[in-house]
């Protein structure tokens, strides 16, 4: 996932139709902007699934403290509701945000 000017997220995603399960793993980000006094960021990655545009659950990363190309390797697993007709009307969002102790989170 690429987005201009606001780096790279790179995920893998494994369907599995027998069990209705989606899983999702976070591996990387790189060319992130610096977004601390320091050059650098404190990036994690909220997920969410989505079901008819609605959101339906919520999962996020550790923070990599202090990096502009942070390695996750973080596993998500979605079940998906049953009667969804496997993955239609289901979406992923990634929301790639920058941790800060005193102000809101970017």
């Amino acid at each position: 996932i690429q987005s201009q000017g606001r780096g790279e997220l790179l995920v893998s995603l494994c369907w599995q139709p027998a069990v209705s399960r989606l899983t999702a793993v976070v591996l990387k980000a790189r060319n992130l902007p610096k977004m601390d006094v320091t050059g650098l960021a404190d990036p994690y990655v909220k997920i969410y699934l989505l079901y008819n545009s609605q959101r339906i659950a919520k999962k996020k990363t550790h923070i990599k403290k202090r990096t502009l190309s942070p390695v996750f390797n973080e596993s998500f697993v979605f079940d998906i509701p049953n009667g969804t007709e496997g993955l239609a009307n289901v979406s992923l969002e990634f929301m790639l945000l920058d941790w800060d102790r005193v102000t809101k989170n970017e």
